[in-house]
């Protein structure tokens, strides 16, 4: 971090950390995943920025800061005094006040629009690279049935591509959420090098593809729409811009659609909304609901 830009290279690291590979799920035995640790590193890095000038951060708090600091409290407060097991929950309150905790680096290492900007950017390419990643995971396995990047198993016959994410309706939405950011910089942004985004919109909606996650395809476009109202409505919408990047991306799904289309025909062939409880693992989930709330009543 020394190294480079501070900003840059804190939220670098951060950001490369939530992509680590998953052998880093637990680390002798207390249940730490890569975010945990990275926003410990960065803890560090920001008292050693204050101590380095003798000044102390100083943190602007806005009224969504407070609703979020109640949060954390609250998850330590009902871990203690409601929970049948507080050592446990306070655990794990602990490591989610660990996880929420780079949220409020942004007031530490953002202090202009130049520093924001360099932000956004690393934010982005990560998002690049995962997707690039994933895909690659998911040509490999097609072609040389290989299971790196991939939960072979994980929709019954169908591959869940999850690159070095936990998995891959976390895949999904991680490069769907890219994509979208990625759109609204190609649409809002006046420079010159903007076409980079457009392919960065490509790749990043193909990974969200090939993630074959049900919610990514029920909720990317949405988004898209969302995008297009917002900058409709600050009158940058400009229609020749649309086109060549919508060409690109549909050309890119039309050569990947002899094998994408008949996984996810496969993916909501098993939605039944006359009966919900058909497909499996929607069946999974009310049941881990159900029990969830028979536990909040015990």
């Amino acid at each position: 971090i020394a190294s480079i830009s501070w900003p840059v290279g804190a939220l670098l690291l951060l950001t490369a950390a939530s992509a680590a590979p998953r052998v880093a799920e637990t680390i002798v035995g207390l249940h730490l995943r890569p975010e945990h640790v990275a926003s410990g590193f960065v803890a560090l890095a920001v008292c050693f920025e204050a101590f380095k000038q003798r000044t102390p951060p100083r943190l602007h708090l806005w009224a969504f800061d407070y609703f979020l600091l109640v949060y954390v409290g609250l998850n330590f407060f009902t871990s203690a005094v409601t929970s049948p097991q507080p050592q446990l929950t306070l655990r794990w309150a602990t490591l989610n006040a660990i996880a929420t905790s780079p949220y409020f680096l942004l007031r530490f290492l953002i202090k202009d629009e130049s520093g924001l900007h360099r932000a956004f950017q690393v934010v982005l390419w990560v998002g690049l690279a995962e997707s690039l990643f994933g895909i690659l995971c998911f040509l490999s396995h097609l072609f040389f049935r290989t299971s790196v990047g991939v939960e072979v198993g994980q929709y019954g016959a169908i591959p869940g591509i999850y690159g070095t994410q936990y998995e891959a309706n976390v895949f999904g939405s991680y490069t769907g959420c890219c994509a979208i950011m990625f759109l609204a910089y190609f649409l809002l942004s006046c420079d010159s090098r903007r076409s980079w985004d457009g392919w960065g919109f490509a790749v990043t909606t193909i990974g969200a593809v090939i993630s074959l996650a049900r919610s990514v395809f029920l909720a990317f476009h949405v988004a898209v729409l969302l995008v297009f109202w917002l900058v409709w409505r600050k009158g940058a919408f400009q229609v020749r811009r649309l086109l060549p990047l919508f060409l690109g991306v549909a050309l890119l799904l039309v050569a990947l659609s002899p094998v994408v289309v008949k996984l996810v025909r496969e993916r909501f062939s098993t939605i039944d909304l006359s009966e919900i409880s058909a497909d499996n693992t929607t069946w999974e989930r009310l049941i881990q609901m159900a029990v969830a709330v028979e536990d909040i009543q015990a």
